[in-house]
C-alpha cells in the first residue's frame, strides 16, 4: 500500500508539466479576431488579444507560453518551449486543477507556500511528506526494539485481513501466547470457543487434579490426575516423591532397549522366548555384538557369557547363601605376580592346634543336619590368614581354600619325620642284626 501511494504521487508530479501546459490555454482563448498579429509572432490569425473568453477545440502548438491567473482546459495543449505561470516563477498559492472546479475546491496540484500538495477528486490536499507519513505512521516504535500497528488489521498472505492478525498459511513458532481477554476466541480451524469450561460442555475441557501430576483424560472432556508425578526434576510413577530421574513404585513390564547417550552399547530387556520368561542382554560398544544375557524361567536364573566375555567382581564381596556349582575355581598364583616369597614353616604345628568339629546351623534357612568344619575363632588364633571378618557384621568366615598350603606343609613336615624315623629304624635294625651275629659267634666258640 505504501509503495502504491508513493508511485501515484510521483506520477502526479511527473504530470505537472503537462497540467501546466494544459492550464495555459485559459489566458488566451480562441474566438473571433479583434486584431492582426505582427509578422514576427509567427502565428496565423486570428489571435484574441483582448479580455474576452474564447474556445479552441483543436491542437495548439506554442514555442513559449506565459499564463497569468487561473486557467481551464477542455482540449489538448502542447508546449515545446518554456511555460511559466504568473511570470517566470510559479506563484505561491497557485492551483493546477483538473476538471471544471478550480481553486481549493477542485483537485490537482497546489503550491501551498512553497510546499507542493496533491489532491484526488475526493479527499484533502496532502503533500508528498503527508502521504508518506500517512503510510509509515501506521507502524510505531515500542520499547525494547518492539514495533506495533494500530491502524487496522494486518494480513500475511491475504489482502483482506478479517482479524487483527490474519495469516493465510502455516505458522512455525517456538512459542505462542493467547490473550485471555473476554472477547477473545480460541479457534482451531473453524471450531472456536470463548472460554475454558468446567467440563461436560460442547467444546470445553474441564476437571480437577493435584499439583505436579500429569493430567489424564477420564473421558472425552474431563481431566484428572494420573499416577505420574513430577518433583524437583524427577518423574515418579506410583510415587509422589521420586528420588531418581525415573522412579517407579510397582512392577514394570516392558520390551525396551537402553542405549548410551552416544548410541554406543546398549542393554536390552525383552519378554524372552518359549523356554524363558524374559531376559536382559548386554552388548558391546558397536551396539550389535552381544556379550552376555541373563534369562529367567519360573525356577532358574541363568547367566550366559558370549563372544569371549568374562564376568568380573572387583572391589567388593559376592555372597551366596545357597550352593555354588562350577567346573573349577581358579586362583591367581603366577610367580610373576608375587614378591617376597618365603617357605611356609610350622604347618604341622598349626594343624595340630586346629580342631575339626561337627555342628548344626542355628539359622533354619540354612541346610539342616550335621555338618563338618572348623570354628573360625579357633582357626583365627592359630592362622589368622585363613579368616575373613565382615566389616559391617564382624562375622568371621574360614577361607577353606587357603587351608591347602598349610595341609601340604603339614604333610611334608610329617613326611620328613617319617623319613627320619625310617632311618632310625634301619640303623637300629642293623645294630640288632650286628648284635645277633656277635651272639651267634659267641655261642659257637663255647
Amino acid at each position: 500500500v505504501m509503495n502504491q501511494t508513493i508511485i501515484r504521487a510521483v506520477r502526479i508530479g511527473l504530470g505537472t508539466l503537462s497540467v501546466i501546459i494544459f492550464s495555459a490555454s485559459s489566458a488566451s482563448a480562441w474566438g473571433a479576431p479583434s486584431g492582426t498579429p505582427s509578422a514576427a509572432n509567427n502565428a496565423a490569425a486570428p489571435i484574441n488579444i483582448g479580455s474576452a473568453t474564447q474556445n479552441k477545440n483543436g491542437v495548439l502548438g506554442v514555442t513559449g507560453l506565459g499564463v497569468f491567473g487561473n486557467s481551464a482546459l477542455t482540449g489538448t495543449l502542447s508546449v515545446t518551449g518554456q511555460t511559466t505561470l504568473g511570470g517566470t516563477n510559479l506563484n505561491a498559492g497557485s492551483y493546477l486543477n483538473f476538471g471544471a472546479t478550480t481553486g481549493s475546491l477542485g483537485y490537482g496540484i497546489w503550491d501551498s507556500g512553497g510546499v507542493i500538495k496533491f489532491k484526488n477528486s475526493s479527499g484533502s490536499w496532502l503533500s508528498l511528506q503527508d502521504l508518506i507519513a500517512t503510510v509509515t505512521g501506521l507502524w510505531s516504535n515500542g520499547t525494547g526494539g518492539a514495533i506495533y500497528y494500530n491502524g487496522g488489521n494486518v494480513g500475511i498472505g491475504t489482502s483482506n485481513p478479517a482479524q487483527m492478525l490474519d495469516i493465510a498459511g502455516n505458522v512455525n513458532a517456538t512459542g505462542m501466547q493467547v490473550s485471555t481477554v473476554s472477547s477473545t476466541k480460541y479457534c482451531i480451524g473453524v471450531s472456536c470457543i470463548t472460554s475454558w469450561g468446567t467440563g461436560g460442555g460442547t467444546g470445553t475441557i474441564g476437571g480437577s487434579g493435584a499439583a505436579n501430576y500429569v493430567p489424564l483424560f477420564m473421558d472425552a472432556t474431563t481431566l484428572a490426575s494420573s499416577v505420574i508425578a513430577q518433583s524437583g526434576g524427577n518423574v515418579g510413577i506410583g510415587t509422589t516423591a521420586p528420588t531418581q530421574k525415573l522412579d517407579v513404585s510397582g512392577t514394570i513390564r516392558a520390551t525396551v532397549e537402553v542405549r548410551a547417550s552416544n548410541n554406543t552399547g546398549r542393554v536390552q530387556l525383552d519378554s524372552g522366548s518359549a523356554s524363558q520368561s524374559g531376559y536382559v542382554a548386554w552388548y558391546r560398544t558397536d551396539g550389535t555384538t552381544r556379550i552376555a544375557y541373563m534369562g529367567w524361567d519360573p525356577t532358574n536364573l541363568n547367566l550366559n557369557l558370549e563372544n569371549g566375555s568374562s564376568f568380573n567382581v572387583t572391589g567388593g564381596n559376592m555372597n551366596v547363601s545357597g550352593n555354588l556349582n562350577a567346573n573349577a575355581f581358579l586362583y591367581n598364583s603366577d610367580q610373576r605376580l608375587k614378591k617376597d616369597i618365603q617357605p611356609l614353616v610350622g604347618s604341622l604345628a598349626m594343624i595340630e592346634k586346629i580342631n575339626p568339629v561337627t555342628y548344626q546351623w542355628k539359622d533354619s534357612a540354612k541346610p539342616a543336619g550335621d555338618h563338618i568344619g572348623f570354628i573360625a575363632q579357633n582357626v583365627n588364633q592359630v592362622a589368622p590368614d585363613l579368616i575373613h571378618t565382615d566389616a559391617s557384621t564382624t562375622i568371621e568366615s574360614v577361607v577353606y581354600a587357603r587351608m591347602t598350603p598349610i595341609l601340604v606343609g603339614a604333610v611334608q613336615e610329617q613326611q620328613q619325620s617319617i623319613k627320619l624315623l625310617q632311618i632310625q629304624i634301619q640303623n637300629q635294625q642293623k645294630e640288632i642284626e650286628d648284635l645277633q651275629t656277635q651272639i651267634g659267634r659267641m655261642q659257637q666258640s663255647r
